[in-house]
This record gives structure tokens, C-alpha cells and sequence, in this order.
């Protein structure tokens, strides 16, 4: 796990002298510790950088963590939904909760996917497979639909005949 933060290449010099200075295993433990003691419960950024604060005393954010934790299979992305934001204004914002593999301890799969190392809990990857299922037979659906359609139409048009 890398101890610093990303920057691009565009960005000036002091930006990565300060990636240098944050510990990624650290921001990543905190934030993996507050969801380990809210499994049921799921949290925006924001919310988990307010908590995080009060407990550390210190103001930083957690955001840029989220996503590398997630292509970890570390955390998952529960979905939108309504809340306040830093102007104190309710917004759809993106929340998470913690991966279940990550609670209770389960074997993480590693899959090889773009060039980049994920890894999946077991159900993480079941939910996935079942998703490309569903796809197929939504598919599958609407092609057997289709057909009938044409059945129909053709036979109307041989009655006309």
C-alpha cells in the first residue's frame, strides 16, 4: 500500500510534496474503523471526514481515499442520496458502508481488470456475476418480444393475403 497520496503531473511542485507527507494506511485505517463501528449504516464524505475530525481533532477529508479504497473492495458505494453539504445546503451526494467481506473476515478474490488490480469479496463478486445474469435475460426478454412481434405481424399479413 503506498504511503503517499496521488497527484498528477500537471500539478505544482508543493502539491506533491504534500502527497509525500500523507499516510494513506492511516486516512485509509480511520475511515475503515468508523465504518467497522457503523456496519449497517451508510455515511458520505462528508459525514465520515465530520466524525473522524471530532474523534482526531484535526480537519482533513476523506475523499480522495474513497475510490482506491473501493477498487480495493474495502469499501462499497451504496448509492446517492440526500444530504447536507459544506454550504449547509441538501444536496444528492454519494454514500458508502463498509464491504461485508471487510467485517467479517472473508477470502478476497484479486481480479485482473484495465491494467489495474481489484479485489473482490466473494459476494462482491457473486453480486456481479448475478448483475451480468440479469442483463443478459432482460435481453433475452426483449428479443423473445421482438420475435413475437414479427410472428404476428407476418401472420397478419399472410391472413390478409
Amino acid at each position: 500500500m503506498p504511503v503517499g497520496a496521488y497527484t498528477r503531473a500537471g500539478h505544482p511542485q508543493t502539491s506533491h510534496l504534500a502527497a509525500q507527507r500523507v499516510n494513506v494506511a492511516k486516512s485509509e485505517a480511520m475511515v475503515l474503523e468508523f465504518l467497522r463501528r457503523h456496519p449497517n449504516d451508510n455515511f458520505t464524505t462528508l459525514e465520515i471526514t465530520r466524525n473522524i475530525s471530532e474523534i482526531e481533532g484535526k480537519i482533513w477529508t476523506v475523499s480522495p481515499r474513497m475510490q482506491p479504497m473501493r477498487r480495493k473492495g474495502l469499501v462499497l458505494l451504496w448509492g446517492k442520496r440526500n444530504a447536507i453539504n459544506s454550504n449547509r445546503r441538501m444536496t444528492p451526494q454519494q454514500a458508502w458502508q463498509i464491504a461485508p467481506g471487510v467485517m467479517q473476515g472473508e477470502i478476497v478474490w484479486v481480479v485482473r481488470s484495465k491494467n489495474e488490480r481489484h479485489k473482490l469479496s466473494h459476494r462482491e463478486r457473486l453480486a456481479r456475476e448475478q448483475e451480468k445474469l440479469m442483463v443478459m435475460m432482460q435481453r433475452r426478454d426483449t428479443l423473445d418480444r421482438r420475435i413475437q412481434q414479427q410472428s404476428r405481424l407476418v401472420l397478419a399479413l399472410e391472413h390478409k393475403r
